[in-house]
């Protein structure tokens, strides 16, 4: 019996990874980004992004989705250093 060679999970990190990667190395051009590149860059096969993912742009969605909510968490860590919020409002706007 052949041994798995990565979980389910990693392989939809990894997609959600090289979909990132793609999208920023086009500066966002998503028309530029095939299925066989990303598969190719998170070392899978297609099926195994349509096995995460409904189709490309769902899956370059969840990417900018997931980049998206790592920034807001990054703010958050820093906005929520201080108790009052009209401080709190403020650090957000800068």
């Amino acid at each position: 019996m052949a041994r798995p060679t990565a979980g389910h999970a990693d392989g939809r990190s990894r997609l959600l990874a090289a979909a990132w990667t793609a999208l920023v190395g086009t500066g966002g051009a998503a028309a530029s980004i095939s299925v066989a590149s990303v598969c190719a860059a998170a070392g899978c096969t297609p099926p195994t992004l349509y096995h995460h993912f409904e189709d490309l742009p769902d899956l370059l969605r969840a990417a900018a989705r997931k980049a998206f909510d790592a920034w807001a968490d990054e703010i958050d860590a820093q906005v929520c250093t201080t108790a009052d919020p009209a401080d709190r409002l403020r650090q957000r706007a800068e």
